[in-house]
């Protein structure tokens, strides 16, 4: 998803979220302790992702960023 994102085809229309929790339903709840899995959050998470992504956009027009860092 980051990087569809990052190329501009993220889909988060309504039809893809429900196909998302129908996701998190079956492949994420069977692997955590249903306290954590109730405290999930599809959106939050989402727009974590979107920040992220923003905060990588910015650093990559800074000049230099193509260095790497020791």
């Amino acid at each position: 998803m980051v990087l569809e994102y990052l190329t501009g085809a993220a889909d988060v229309s309504a039809g893809r979220m429900e196909q998302l929790r129908r996701q998190l339903d079956a492949q994420l709840r069977p692997v955590l302790r249903e306290r954590e899995f109730a405290r999930f959050d599809l959106p939050r998470a989402i727009e974590t992702v979107h920040r992220v992504a923003e905060a990588l956009a910015r650093y990559r027009q800074r000049p230099g960023s193509d260095r790497v860092v020791k």
